[in-house]
């Protein structure tokens, strides 16, 4: 077992979490590290640089275990030292020193560092990214659990601000309802999915919908609506004759 899900158990118990929660979650993080692992992702890739502590108080909080995170150990020597170093700081800084100091380090407005989602599965990305401080644009995939991340947004191992809007792409994708849209509705829809439309034209080949059927309704789709399909997708249409 990792010294990382050591460390979480350590600190499930001394937050109180019921052993057998504790060793499900301990568990489960294990497999996904040996998932992830097995993949070629080490676990400071999946992981970012998550404190243990910190990740299994969130997670533990998220899960109803523990009612609010803990406060942290050693707070008040923390508190000594800061307000000693600050009076050691201040007697000692220059007009030249202060100017410096104003020339922060790259990441500095930004704590968060992306941990790689590319190859997770989408469920997993999910927590991994709530866990590393990113908000997720999307949390619920329906019947797509277990499909992979195939991209990310913004990448790997860069420095966001916390919360900062996460979007992931899957293998898999949940087609979208295009019948009773017109024409460029339909293609804009499709886009937003990463998916191609192709109109049905009565000689028996297939177009691309051109502007000018705008005022054109959407009457069928293959694949249809819902069905989920692996990527790349092509949607075929039938349209009305509104507009030619």
């Amino acid at each position: 077992m990792s010294m990382f899900v050591e460390e979480c158990r350590s600190e499930w118990k001394r937050l109180g979490v019921p052993d057998l929660a504790a060793e499900e979650m301990a568990a489960e993080l294990e497999a996904d590290l040996a998932e992830a692992g097995a993949d070629g992702v080490t676990a400071d890739e999946l992981l970012g640089e998550s404190d243990p502590r910190r990740f299994a108080a969130t997670w533990a909080t998220e899960r109803g275990l523990v009612t609010e995170p803990p406060p942290e150990q050693g707070r008040t020597r923390l508190w000594v030292g800061l307000a000693v170093a600050l009076i050691v700081i201040l007697a000692a800084l220059s007009t030249a020193t202060l100017i410096r100091l104003r020339a922060k380090p790259a990441h500095a407005a930004n704590p968060v560092k992306v941990p790689r989602l590319v190859g997770l599965k989408a469920c997993d990305a999910v927590r991994v990214g709530h866990l590393a401080g990113l908000g997720m644009l999307h949390t619920v995939y329906r019947g797509r659990c277990g499909a992979l991340v195939v991209y990310q947004k913004p990448a790997a191992g860069t420095y966001v601000p916390l919360h900062a809007p996460t979007k992931i792409g899957l293998s898999l994708v949940r087609i979208p309802r295009l019948v009773g849209l017109n024409g460029c509705h339909a293609k804009q829809v499709a886009s937003k999915h990463g998916l191609h439309v192709l109109r049905w034209s009565p000689n028996g080949t297939f177009k691309f919908p051109k502007s000018s059927m705008c005022k054109n309704l959407v009457l069928t789709q293959t694949p249809t609506a819902g069905q989920i399909v692996g990527r790349p997708v092509t949607v075929t249409v039938r349209m009305s004759r509104l507009g030619s």
